[in-house]
């Protein structure tokens, strides 16, 4: 919804991506193969946010004149 917001897209393309993308995971569903990598990917990702180190503000930090630079 941000692309819309700043004006990068317009409202009816964010819908129709998030429909586009509804419809194909959906029948990605049916897919076992698609099924076992997600878990596994899920399994991976929970493993990472138990052990991972989250950056510090400062190094998130980006200059007000860089982030108006940035169209998103």
């Amino acid at each position: 919804e941000s692309r819309a917001v700043c004006g990068v897209h317009w409202a009816s393309d964010v819908e129709a991506g998030r429909v586009a993308a509804s419809v194909v995971f959906a029948a990605l569903n049916d897919n076992a193969a698609f099924r076992a990598d997600l878990a596994a990917a899920k399994k991976e990702i929970a493993a990472l946010r138990r052990t991972s180190v989250k950056p510090d503000a400062e190094s998130c930090a980006i200059p007000d004149a860089a982030a108006a630079k940035r169209p998103w």
